[in-house]
């Protein structure tokens, strides 16, 4: 039985060295996934591998280690060459905040304030919501104190209202109102834990990117299914990796 455990713990790393895409993350549409398995790979197979700075891996919130990353306040972020700048879209993502004094998780436009499609801490609340391309408008305020417990959020875009999730809910709901579209640029690009405006103080996992809306039943499945207990997730990592 010890050595039938130990070879499990075995399969169960080497399992992460070669990270697949979960059978519970949706693949239609799937323009970006980072799991942080080891990595900061883009495991969706569209090649938007990040560049990362000042971050370190950490336990994720099954308490598996080296499977989330961690972005101390001192210029730490991840930089991606693509602005994913389609007009329907879902970003979703799983956060563990310090603090909620200020910083940016997730903006599309690196050299902007907030940009469409931000996801950031702002008076004390997390905020969740798109501006014009001179950083003006503003966020939907989604959870007041999100500190210190893991949260997954979740931001889509149909072709006619935005939707901001917490936790596999539906929170708000938005009009479509003006779409902004940089591709003319070069220079601007996603980036993960910081924007030059503000730096995210806490964890980040699993981050995805669609082209398209995912669906309520969708996000329910992608929360209901990544939340589960260590031991829940060990045995089905090692079931599905070694059928």
């Amino acid at each position: 039985m010890k050595n039938l455990f130990l070879t499990s713990i075995i399969l169960l790393f080497t399992s992460f060295g070669f990270s697949q895409i979960p059978n519970y993350v949706p693949t239609n549409g799937l323009k970006l996934y980072m799991p942080f398995n080891f990595n900061i790979n883009d495991e969706s197979g569209n090649g938007n591998n990040g560049t990362a700075s000042n971050t370190t891996f950490c336990l994720d919130r099954n308490l598996l280690p080296v499977s989330a990353l961690d972005f101390a306040p001192a210029s730490s972020q991840i930089l991606i060459n693509n602005l994913f700048d389609y007009s329907q879209k879902t970003v979703n993502l799983w956060i563990y905040a310090y603090s909620n004094t200020g910083g940016v998780i997730k903006s599309k436009h690196g050299s902007l304030l907030f940009g469409e499609n931000s996801i950031y801490f702002w008076s004390n609340s997390l905020r969740m919501g798109y501006s014009d391309t001179a950083g003006g408008g503003g966020g939907t305020q989604v959870f007041s104190n999100p500190t210190n417990t893991w949260v997954m959020l979740t931001y889509t875009r149909s072709s006619d209202s935005i939707r901001y999730y917490l936790n596999g809910l539906q929170n708000r709901s938005s009009p479509i109102g003006f779409r902004a579209t940089t591709t003319s640029s070069s220079s601007l690009s996603t980036r993960i834990g910081s924007d030059g405006w503000g730096e995210f103080d806490g964890r980040i996992d699993d981050i995805g990117i669609w082209d398209r809306a995912l669906t309520n039943c969708e996000i329910s499945d992608l929360y209901n299914s990544q939340n589960g207990s260590l031991m829940t997730y060990f045995f089905d990592t090692i079931i599905t990796s070694n059928p």
